[in-house]
C-alpha cells in the first residue's frame, strides 16, 4: 500500500491545476491510503484504504456471485476536476494489485487516455491499460 501511495503522489505532482485534488476529513484514515475530493466540488471523495485490503465482502452484502470474498467500492466523479486523479489512482492501484483487484468504469477507453498518458510520463507504466467490457485491463 506504501508503494501505491508513493507511485500515486509522484503522477498527482504533475495533475494540471485544474484537476487539483483536495484533501477531505475521513475517520480513519491511515497514512498510506488514498483519500482525496474535488477541489470546490460535491461529488464524492475517492477513498482507497489500506484496510480494505483485508476486508471482504460477505453475507447480505454480496449481490453478485463474482463478489464472493471481495471487497465493493465505488466512487462517482461524474467529470469532475477530480476525475483525472481517480482514473491515475485506478491505474497504480491496479499495476501494483493486478489480478488481487478488478476495477470496473462507466467511461469509455479514450476517457482514460490522459491518465495513462500522466502514468507512463512520470512512472514509466500505464500505456497499455485498457478498458474492456467496462473493466480495466
Amino acid at each position: 500500500m506504501a508503494a501505491i501511495r508513493v507511485d500515486f503522489e509522484k503522477v498527482a505532482a504533475s495533475l494540471p491545476s485544474k484537476n487539483a485534488i483536495s484533501d477531505v476529513p475521513y475517520m480513519g484514515v491511515g497514512k498510506n491510503d488514498l483519500v482525496f475530493g474535488c477541489q470546490g466540488g460535491t461529488v464524492e471523495p475517492f477513498v482507497f484504504r489500506e484496510e480494505s485490503l483485508g476486508r471482504v465482502l460477505i453475507g447480505d452484502r454480496v449481490s453478485e456471485p463474482w463478489q464472493e470474498g471481495l471487497v465493493f467500492e465505488f466512487c462517482k466523479t461524474e467529470h469532475c476536476p477530480h476525475d483525472l486523479a481517480v482514473t491515475v489512482a485506478l491505474i497504480v492501484i491496479k499495476n501494483h494489485l493486478t489480478d488481487k483487484v478488478r476495477i470496473y468504469t462507466d467511461g469509455e477507453d479514450k476517457d482514460w487516455d490522459s491518465a495513462r498518458q500522466l502514468c507512463q510520463k512520470a512512472l514509466g507504466y500505464g500505456e497499455k491499460v485498457t478498458i474492456v467490457e467496462g473493466e480495466v485491463l
